[in-house]
């Protein structure tokens, strides 16, 4: 062994050593999480010469199911090449969550000690920041870095092929005036894209995960994610005929790298009495007349087949779906969270449930999403 490879091997023992003691594990626990057998745990703690090298992957799996912040010194050893992984929860439909699942997972990975950042081209975030808002301090997601898509140079020839884009745009249109009105969003891109500092390649070697929050850029999608999450409302079929208009259109822009890992993410997977179709009948009341009784018993049934009817839509999607499904127990710590609040004061694009509810069943459901897209990388 050389004198380099035999300085590394102490180093990784000692700090997978200091790493276990730290958070109270005994050999067995930390096995576990690394899914190895203790006695390899073993091997990779001591100091003496071992061909039993740690996993990088196992290695990573131990920290993250710990939650303990991966040290700097073996930060290289885990990931040589230094690349995020780039994931993106999304959907070609409105309203269906996509802005506030992605903040709530970049806020689970901050929590479990990852370097995490977004790129958003949300509207809401925009406006946001444009009146001085941002996340409250000490928060997990102000461990979160934010960037706007328009300060984000994608490739090289980004800003000239947008110039000749507004180029040709201010040709065809006679009035010039209303052009420029027309353009004015294309033409601020523009300015931010020639004067940003960043660029996506430097951006996935500085973070460990990467979410892109952005809704129609497939280009944008297929040529950088490694896992796309396709949002699907187990109670719209809007939303999963939306799904399989963003899978076709996704599949079919040109590209030259491999298609990502595309899976669909169910939502509103209510069962009980948050659920519309009422499976917790309140038929057994007795101040319930006969006709109400009946009407009541007639809506569950048909809202039982609707959903019925939705389910059997979203498994003939063409992607299988995640493990995970989130039911609306967001709702409920929201609705506690904005009481008394005034609209300006409630949850918005810079909470994440992990902050204001930790031990809410909401909050639970993100961390069991996060941990199952953790897991693809692993």
């Amino acid at each position: 062994m050389t004198k380099e490879g035999c300085t590394m091997g102490h180093s990784v023992a000692g700090q997978l050593r200091k790493a276990r003691l730290d958070r109270k594990l005994n050999v067995n626990q930390a096995a576990k999480w690394a899914s190895v057998t203790w006695r390899a745990w073993r091997a990779w703690e001591s100091d003496a010469p071992s061909k039993r090298k740690p996993s990088p992957a196992a290695l990573r799996l131990f920290f993250l199911r710990a939650g303990i912040p991966i040290p700097n010194d073996l930060r290289e050893y885990l990931d040589p090449h230094r690349r995020s992984h780039v994931i993106s929860i999304t959907s070609s439909k409105g309203g269906v969550g996509k802005s506030p699942i992605t903040v709530n997972v970049a806020a689970c990975l901050a929590f479990k000690g990852m370097r995490v950042a977004i790129i958003t081209d949300d509207a809401v975030y925009r406006s946001m920041v444009s009146a001085g808002e941002g996340p409250e301090a000490n928060s997990l997601v102000s461990a979160v870095d934010i960037y706007d898509l328009r300060d984000v140079v994608i490739h090289p020839s980004e800003a000239k092929n947008l110039a000749k884009k507004i180029d040709r745009d201010l040709e065809a249109c006679p009035d010039k005036e209303i052009a420029h009105l027309y353009l004015r969003e294309d033409i601020d891109t523009l300015k931010r894209k020639q004067q940003s500092v960043h660029t996506l390649d430097n951006l996935k070697q500085k973070y460990d995960y990467l979410l892109l929050d952005v809704k129609y850029d497939f280009k944008l999608l297929k040529d950088n994610c490694d896992i796309i999450a396709v949002i699907v409302d187990s109670y719209c079929v809007l939303s999963v005929r939306a799904a399989r208009r963003f899978i076709d259109r996704l599949k079919g822009e040109p590209s030259r790298k491999k298609l990502p890992k595309i899976f669909s993410l169910l939502t509103r997977y209510d069962i009980g009495g948050q659920s519309r179709e009422l499976v917790e009948f309140l038929g057994d009341r007795k101040d319930i007349s006969p006709e109400v009784f009946e009407k009541l018993r007639n809506e569950r049934y048909q809202r039982y087949r609707y959903r019925e009817c939705i389910f059997r839509k979203i498994m003939e999607l063409p992607i299988p779906p995640l493990s995970v499904r989130l039911t609306s127990a967001h709702d409920v710590v929201i609705d506690n969270f904005n009481e008394e609040k005034s609209i300006w004061e409630g949850y918005c694009y810079f909470h994440s449930l992990l902050d204001i509810a930790p031990h809410s069943p909401a909050a639970a459901e993100c961390m069991s999403l996060t941990e199952e897209l953790i897991d693809m990388r692993l």
